[in-house]
């Protein structure tokens, strides 16, 4: 049976989550691997997608994010001790579990941009509260909206099925 001190903590940090609070106490580190793990993900993505199409704008936009990440990993390795908002935290953490899966891109396109979303906009809210480079960063990151946009262009069961909707059978 757990103590009834971490069940407190373990509560009033699910409800400062819930709430938006600052929580001084969020690991930098799992922060700094989810920057690694966003930047690796972006590669993953930028190889697929030059399979999928050449010229883009989502692989410039893409090409710029991973730049971004670079200066937000660059940042959170200067810093030491930050209250950091909770609300982007639990959206980069989320984000995090769902692309910690390496065939996510490949078997469900529409989830992988929905946590590269829900990521970059985490690392935006985040931008706030850094120094620079990566305070820069903070706009592009909090306005990124590309994939979920994006999804029915690169998915072709979802770029057809206008098309064939009236196809008997077609689902």
């Amino acid at each position: 049976m757990a103590d009834w001190g971490d069940k407190f903590m373990e509560a009033w940090t699910t409800i400062k989550k819930k709430a938006g609070g600052c929580a001084a106490n969020t690991d930098l580190e799992e922060i700094k691997a989810s920057v690694e793990l966003g930047q690796k993900r972006i590669d993953q993505a930028l190889m697929v997608g030059t399979l999928l199409q050449k010229d883009s704008k989502v692989f410039e936009k893409l090409t710029k994010a991973n730049e971004g990440l670079g200066k937000i990993g660059e940042t959170l390795g200067t810093v030491q001790d930050v209250c950091l908002d909770i609300t982007a935290v639990g959206k980069i953490h989320d984000a995090a579990i769902a692309l910690s899966n390496e065939r996510l891109i490949y078997d469900d396109p529409e989830g992988a941009a929905a946590a590269f979303d829900s990521m970059f906009q985490g690392f935006g809210r985040l931008c706030r509260y850094l120094p620079p480079p990566a305070k820069s960063w903070q706009q592009f990151f909090e306005s990124f909206n590309l994939f979920s946009a994006m999804t029915p262009k690169l998915v072709p069961e979802l770029r057809w099925k206008d098309r064939f909707k009236e196809v008997e059978g077609w689902q």
